[in-house]
């Protein structure tokens, strides 16, 4: 499976912008994160591999964040954590069909900020908050078996990128030296 770092999408109709956040979603659609202009919130979105307008999977309410899109291989379904940052509520899991139907919470995802998922479908990785610490672990789709594999108070986790076999999880790690630089990450 090809990865995209980042991409350039100019949608006038929908007056959207892309973000760098994004997934294939196998059939030649992607899912990435857009910033709508409306609502002036970040959601879900896809589109066809081959170009055009994005669309948006999610459905706009102000002050409510849908962003980190990842794909759910063999299911057309995308997941993605949600965020009222009006009420400033933490962040959690979701599971949603492509076509914008069934979005459904993803059980004890409580500040997770990011998921990803394996080849199969059937394990997520993801970072977030966890017990007072930035933290990175996998957990089942159905929210079971949830693991915490590294954790940090000093330092910033980002992006947590499942291996397609599920052996293995990439992530970012910000280090902070004394004095608020960055040392490296």
């Amino acid at each position: 499976m090809r990865r995209t770092s980042s991409v350039l999408v100019t949608a006038t109709a929908a007056a959207l912008m892309a973000t760098p956040a994004i997934a294939s979603a196998g059939n030649n659609t992607l899912v990435l994160d857009v910033i709508d202009s409306g609502s002036q919130t970040v959601q879900l979105a896809k589109l066809k591999a081959s170009g055009g307008t994005p669309s948006l999977v999610t459905t706009p309410q102000q002050g409510v964040w849908a962003s980190c899109a990842g794909w759910r291989p063999g299911k057309n379904k995308a997941v993605f954590t949600q965020q009222d940052r009006g009420a400033q509520t933490p962040s959690f899991g979701q599971s949603i069909n492509l076509d914008g139907t069934g979005q459904t919470v993803v059980k004890n995802t409580t500040g997770v900020y990011c998921l990803s998922s394996n080849a199969a479908g059937s394990l997520f990785g993801w970072v977030g908050f966890s017990d007072g610490k930035e933290s990175v672990g996998v957990i089942k789709p159905n929210g079971n078996k949830k693991r915490t594999l590294a954790a940090t108070k000093k330092d910033a986790l980002f992006g947590a990128a499942i291996s397609p076999d599920g052996k293995r999880l990439a992530y970012t790690k910000v280090v902070y030296e004394a004095g608020g630089g960055v040392q490296s990450s």
